[in-house]
């Protein structure tokens, strides 16, 4: 009977120190979640800091493109308006040399202003193909960022 006891008693505080040690690990536990909860609302954070950052950076893109857009059609239709002027100068030359045989130094001086409106007009079209690759150039610039910011962003997904 009293070995019985004494093995209740061991017992007991075998059971004891099992309790003391799992409330011990509990804590443990539970400041570790804590500390795990507060890194994951940095996380979210920085996610959701860098979600607004790529919207803002698919914004700008889209007005850049917009932007791109409006100017590329505007170049078109200057260069069209610049062809056709052409066009028009050099039908209006041919008239002109035709009509104006009368004397060398009058047909001299058609071809001459024929000539440098040509050049002007060609110096214009090379001035508008600039600065159409310029924007080109800083329509990729910004595709790059993008995507850049969207690797970014998936690699802070996973």
């Amino acid at each position: 009977l009293s070995e019985a006891k004494e093995r209740i008693e061991e017992l007991e505080e075998l059971l004891k120190k099992f309790k003391a040690e799992a409330a011990e690990k509990e804590k443990e536990l539970t400041v570790r979640v804590e500390s795990l909860d507060s890194e994951l609302g940095g996380v979210k954070s920085l996610v959701t800091q860098k979600e607004s950052e790529l919207s803002e950076s698919k914004d700008e893109n889209v007005n850049l493109k917009t932007k791109a857009a409006e100017k590329e059609q505007e170049l078109t239709v200057q260069i069209e308006t610049i062809q056709s002027e052409l066009g028009e100068a050099k039908s209006s030359v041919t008239q002109k040399e035709t009509e104006l045989t009368v004397t060398k130094e009058e047909y001299e001086s058609l071809k001459s202003d024929a000539a440098k409106k040509e050049e002007d007009l060609n110096a214009q079209i090379v001035a508008l193909t600039t600065e159409l690759e310029e924007l080109k150039s800083s329509i990729a610039k910004k595709e790059s960022e993008l995507t850049e910011t969207k690797e970014e962003n998936e690699s802070l997904k996973t």
